[in-house]
């Protein structure tokens, strides 16, 4: 995908190439991403000076999680050039959008035109429709010379551990007991434990049916299918 890209502080205009980079570190293959539009890259060059970071420290936190965001959403879709460049379109109006602003790659900090193979519009849907859901962790490839480069590692967090399968098993109790206020506590502490449990924010969400509380219900329900769309369960 070509593009001409523009970002207003630091000022940058150019036309670029977007797409994934496939990378060799150590023997190791997997496709990176660009988080750097200040700094150029050269294909089939090694570079001995990238120092591999988290992207928090990287990027900051709110810009980590909202690309692991992008990916939980869009990365499974990436499938050829057009998906590819809107992928890194999106990348780069995420790292690089003024904080606060929405998410559009033709208005704001970074903007974006003259984008060949419908890449934008595919970019731009991923953005407006940005889910909560994060289940990738983003990892940094900083250089002095170079472009700092991103990859993804998907989590894989485990249903429920320990404490978790605990919280559940004492609000089902407390259910039986008619103490659904105390379990309402119960879920809500397994939640701080494993936010991304499906299984808690469904229980936690049929309490809340129970406690005739529809608007928090929904959301808790809802998250659950988001979390775990295949469930035959939600």
């Amino acid at each position: 995908t070509t593009a001409r890209i523009q970002n207003g502080s630091p000022a940058v205009n150019a036309n670029v190439y977007a797409g994934g980079f496939l990378t060799d570190a150590g023997g190791n293959s997997f496709t990176s991403w660009c988080v750097d539009i200040f700094q150029h890259t050269h294909f089939g060059q090694t570079v001995n000076d990238y120092a591999l970071t988290d992207g928090a420290t990287a990027l900051g936190a709110g810009r980590a999680d909202a690309l692991g965001r992008l990916a939980t959403q869009s990365l499974a879709s990436v499938s050829n050039a057009a998906s590819s460049g809107a992928f890194q379109l999106a990348i780069w109006e995420i790292v690089n959008e003024t904080s606060g602003n929405p998410y559009s790659l033709t208005s704001g900090n970074f903007r974006t035109s003259s984008v060949s193979n419908g890449s934008l519009a595919l970019a731009q849907g991923w953005l407006s429709n940005l889910g909560s859901a994060n289940q990738y962790a983003v990892s940094v490839w900083r250089s002095g010379s170079r472009q700092d480069l991103a990859m993804f590692d998907r989590v894989t967090v485990p249903e429920a551990g320990s404490l978790t399968m605990l919280g559940l098993g004492l609000a089902d109790l407390l259910r039986l007991q008619g103490r659904d206020d105390e379990g309402e506590n119960v879920l809500r502490q397994a939640l701080q434990v494993d936010l991304a449990s499906a299984s808690v924010h469904h229980a936690l969400g049929l309490l809340l049916v129970r406690r005739k509380r529809a608007g928090e219900a929904l959301a808790e329900l809802g998250r659950a299918t988001e979390l775990d769309p295949g469930s035959p369960d939600f």
